[in-house]
């Protein structure tokens, strides 16, 4: 990461996600005309993808098994290729997606207190409550080291909270600052 060049996207959004599977990257956005884009030139060089994918505010987008799946604000979608997209509607303002590979399993928090998981690359999603605190969930990761996803919030009293079962249940954790945590990143 000592050097960076700067390649132009085939749109001006604003990107707010980016996965990478087999050769290619897929990036989802906020806004702009198309919502997503690929590039199989390693991020040199943008495609806009002109399938289905609705004018939601995209959130998050993660690579699992074999295909992308994004959530946004009332939908998650799935594709194989970055260009055609499958929307499922799922209420709630979903703001980060994360993918075991061990378990399979995905898990999406929303800003709203949802936890949805999924065991079958998105098709179908449960909720989850079990110790899940109503608080403003910005960001979820799966820590391979650990077999374990972590969420973080920006309110609430436990900022932070820990899934060792693939998304079913929750373990609230205490920050070392209360925070407003946006974004959590870690290790495979």
């Amino acid at each position: 990461g000592s050097n960076w060049t700067k390649h132009t996207t085939a749109e001006l959004n604003n990107w707010t996600s980016i996965a990478y599977d087999s050769g290619e990257f897929v990036a989802v956005s906020s806004d702009g005309t198309h919502r997503a884009v690929y590039s199989i030139t390693n991020g040199i060089d943008w495609v806009t993808s002109v399938g289905n994918l609705p004018a939601n505010a995209w959130t998050s987008v993660v690579s699992a098994g074999g295909r992308y799946v994004a959530v946004s604000n009332g939908s998650v979608a799935t594709s194989i290729d970055g260009i055609t997209w499958s929307i499922i509607s799922k209420p709630g303002a979903w703001s980060s997606i994360a993918y075991s590979i061990v378990s399979q399993t995905l898990v999406a928090v929303a800003t709203d207190g949802s936890v949805m998981n999924s065991t079958d690359y998105g098709a179908t999603w449960t909720a989850r409550t079990t110790g899940v605190e109503p608080n403003s969930w910005t960001s979820v990761i799966y820590f391979g080291t650990k077999n374990a996803f972590y969420a973080v919030s920006s309110t609430g009293i436990h900022r932070v909270m820990i899934s060792q079962d693939s998304g079913n249940s929750w373990n609230s954790m205490t920050a070392s600052q209360a925070n407003p945590w946006r974004t959590i990143v870690g290790g495979q």
